[in-house]
């Protein structure tokens, strides 16, 4: 697999296969990911990303895990172990929930790989109720939520819906206990167990709680966070939610825009409450979110119907267009997730790799259900760049 370019200051290598975004503004995402061949040992790979942490002053926001279920334990215990046999510096300051999700990985292994972002230099973190994690730094402040849905309970409630409706009381509930509010949040990630059979219901409460909050009017100018929505199953209830918010300092709102794609319709006017990409300013960087994106068009279709490799050429055009309007482009990505629905397609994908021109160094890549049966590819993303003027 050719490796995508990528320019210098944006993405590092810290070795192992492990990669981390250059700092603007105190926030940088990291990235690991299991490559064909590889044999690296993940002990190997905390163990350099605790030096990392340690080495930068920098504490996690958030953490992403993807693999198999039946490892989940023992990647987080390993994780947990080699944290604290290295305690010490910015690595042991809090403790933090993670996320780990069941996302098959696309190689012959049963891990596909974790998502981290961390804060360089932070002014003060703590931790808010059982899920949150705040940071604040010298130009704006991070609140975080980590899989809403594993801190409602074990058991699935009779109704998918029931549950999705129960982690968006539950956020809303810690954001206000906390002086924040849902118009903070700028990105929410949905992992949602047999998406397929009540996406249309899932989609139902989430547009009514927007509107409830008065951040969704069922119009193209409605400025909702941007989301992923995707399969996943955490081993408990139907809906595992992460959550994002950021705000200036003393609580000012940041600059924040959403990103209109040339290539696509905004989702809104289809009824479906997030946007296609927001970009937030700080005084120093800029955030690009780019929502989980598909091979969909202006009119907000599904396209290229089953045909893999339009449909994955498709979402790498509708994702850098979307980039453009942001000031960057594919290989400023600095964190993102590929989505494959079918696990017969991995071959075409790896032989796509080579052309598609996308920065898959940092991506985690796993098998899941896409939100319509007749999508085959998803891919979200994000980049931080220094502060622009867009």
């Amino acid at each position: 697999m050719k490796q995508a370019a990528l320019e210098p200051k944006r993405v590092i290598h810290l070795g192992y296969g492990l990669y981390a975004t250059d700092s603007f503004g105190g926030i940088r995402l990291i990235t690991w990911s299991h490559q064909p061949g590889s044999d690296v040992n993940l002990k190997t790979v905390f163990r350099k990303l605790v030096q990392y942490l340690n080495d930068h002053n920098a504490v996690i926001v958030s953490e992403r895990y993807f693999g198999r279920l039946k490892v989940a334990s023992t990647i987080l215990s390993l994780r947990d172990c080699t944290f604290l046999s290295l305690h010490g510096g910015a690595a042991a300051r809090g403790r933090h929930q993670v996320t780990y999700i069941e996302g098959e990985p696309i190689h012959d292994t049963m891990f596909a790989g974790f998502q981290m972002m961390v804060f360089c230099d932070p002014v003060e973190v703590g931790n808010v109720g059982q899920t949150g994690r705040l940071i604040r730094g010298r130009d704006s402040e991070y609140l975080f939520f980590s899989d809403i849905g594993r801190s409602l309970g074990s058991h699935k409630r009779f109704l998918p819906e029931e549950d999705a409706e129960a982690c968006f009381n539950s956020i809303d509930h810690e954001l206000k206990s906390n002086g924040w509010s849902m118009h903070d949040v700028v990105r929410t990630w949905f992992y949602l167990t047999d998406i397929l059979d009540w996406y249309d219901e899932f989609n139902h409460v989430r547009n009514t709680f927007f509107q409830k909050e008065g951040i969704f009017h069922a119009h193209p100018e409605s400025r909702v966070p941007a989301s992923t929505g995707i399969s996943g199953n955490g081993s408990s209830g139907w809906c595992h939610l992460d959550v994002l918010a950021m705000r200036g300092l003393g609580g000012k709102p940041l600059e924040v825009k959403r990103l209109e794609n040339p290539l696509q319709n905004e989702a809104p006017s289809y009824g479906s409450a997030f946007s296609r990409g927001l970009a937030v300013h700080t005084t120093s960087q800029t955030n690009l979110f780019v929502s989980g994106t598909a091979s969909i068009d202006k009119s907000g279709q599904s396209i290229h119907i089953n045909c893999f490799e339009r449909q994955v050429r498709q979402t790498v055009e509708n994702i850098g267009a979307l980039l453009e309007v942001g000031g960057a482009r594919l290989q400023d990505i600095g964190q993102s997730t590929v989505f494959i629905k079918r696990a017969e397609d991995i071959p075409a994908f790896w032989a796509l790799a080579d052309e598609i021109d996308f920065p898959l160094q940092t991506a985690v890549c796993v098998l899941a259900d896409v939100c319509r049966d007749d999508l085959l590819f998803e891919i979200d993303a994000t980049a931080i760049m220094p502060r622009l003027n867009i």
